[in-house]
């Protein structure tokens, strides 16, 4: 073989090479597009790929089973202080229950913030009081735990909480 034919050959090679590798992420590209667009979701519905593209409602009757539409219904007014020679997060709040049914047990996520707006620690605490339906409750002097002593800004948000609904139909209470 003379050297020009050794380089067709080799390049052939290559060629082929090139189109297998393309063949295969084709279809693995394919095989993934496939299966997620029959893979069930968590809430028992299949979601087609048009629907994944459209913003997915939230149900409109919030019947107390889905705690993420209870906590959006309960509002939290908070003023920040420090504890415990400045070594401590304390916070008072006021809680406001929008639901038509009372919720407790609330799971609360602070997060510490630098001057520099960098975080600088996370704090989870529940505060285990309760609210009735369309009650307010105020609540002086909470205390979230240790916090560095670089935070000067905090932001506290509900992450959980319980409903009388969701609990007497799970059999929790």
């Amino acid at each position: 073989m003379t050297g020009r034919n050794i380089e067709t050959v080799q390049d052939t090679k290559k060629m082929t090479t090139k189109k297998k590798w393309l063949i295969g992420i084709g279809i693995f590209i394919s095989l993934n597009f496939i299966v997620d667009l029959f893979t069930v979701k968590p809430n028992g519905s299949s979601i087609t790929s048009a629907q994944s593209l459209s913003k997915v409602e939230k149900p409109k009757v919030n019947d107390g089973m889905d705690t993420s539409i209870s906590i959006e219904n309960v509002d939290l007014k908070a003023k920040y202080h420090s504890i415990a020679f400045n070594t401590g997060l304390g916070v008072s709040m006021t809680l406001k229950n929008k639901n038509p049914y009372a919720v407790y047990d609330f799971k609360l996520n602070c997060i510490a913030y630098a001057d520099s707006d960098k975080v600088v620690g996370e704090l989870d605490k529940e505060l285990n009081k309760k609210i009735e339906a369309g009650k307010t409750i105020n609540v002086s002097d909470f205390n979230m735990g240790f916090v560095s002593d670089q935070a000067t800004k905090f932001n506290c948000t509900i992450i959980g909480l319980h409903t009388d609904v969701r609990d007497k139909a799970l059999g929790l209470k």
